[in-house]
């Protein structure tokens, strides 16, 4: 799968800007489709010239595209925005999920369309857990009809959203740093503040390892990666 930065290669808002949230408290990631033709990057443009401008969000035009990525019909992922900023896909919810826009109109009972590609339902996947596995398993799966558009992203991709929210996550090896929860217990051990060890990723974890990055030398962004993973497993053992 291809990641595609498309920062500052989107049309924008003249005056407008979205506004910003806080990364640390966002809860899920909530999938739409566009409701039209699909496409490749250049769809992508296109929609955003569209949300600019007057347009059925808003007749004054919005700052930007209103997703913080997207899926073209190849598989193929883009970023649009940082995770700070508060788009506009899905009303009231965009402070507490991220948006992603899978390219093309998808059938659901009484519309008849097309079907998403096995690429972006690869595609589909592939973000859902990568988004889980920055922020931990209490990260969530949505559509837009969860959030009142009852036929977005389409029936395929709601199906696939439902089983992935309804998977039962096991309990994390605390022997391990393989899961968030073993990570917030190891920083716990190291005389950091994660809070409690629940495996979800939310202000006080995040500023736990933020913490932990800075004093061990590492670039600061408040992801456990591997890196910051094997920071961690050497200070433990440093500690015992």
């Amino acid at each position: 799968m291809t990641v595609h930065d498309m920062r500052g290669n989107l049309a924008t808002h003249a005056t407008r800007t979205f506004t910003d949230r806080d990364v640390g408290s966002l809860q899920g990631v909530a999938f739409h489709h566009s409701a039209g033709s699909t496409g490749g990057l250049d769809k992508f443009l296109s929609i955003a010239r569209y949300h600019v401008g007057p347009n059925h969000i808003s007749g004054s035009g919005c700052p930007g595209i209103c997703y913080t990525m997207g899926i073209t019909s190849e598989g193929e992922v883009a970023i649009f925005h940082p995770l700070e900023a508060k788009t506009w896909s899905h009303g009231n919810a965009n402070r507490s999920h991220v948006g992603v826009l899978v390219c093309g109109d998808f059938s659901t009972p009484g519309h008849d369309a097309k079907e998403p590609t096995p690429e972006q339902l690869w595609a589909v996947c592939c973000v859902a857990l990568a988004f889980r596995s920055a922020f931990g398993v209490g990260f969530g799966f949505a559509g837009h009809f969860d959030f009142g558009k009852p036929r977005c992203p389409g029936t395929t991709i709601e199906t696939m959203v439902r089983a992935m929210r309804t998977h039962v996550v096991q309990p994390h090896d605390t022997g391990s740093l393989d899961t968030l929860g073993a990570v917030q217990t190891a920083l716990a051990k190291l005389g950091h503040t994660p809070g409690t060890p629940d495996g979800i990723m939310g202000p006080k974890t995040r500023g736990a390892i933020c913490a932990f990055q800075k004093a061990a030398g590492l670039t600061v962004d408040g992801v456990a990666g591997p890196r910051t993973k094997a920071a961690i497993s050497k200070a433990l053992a440093d500690a015992t």
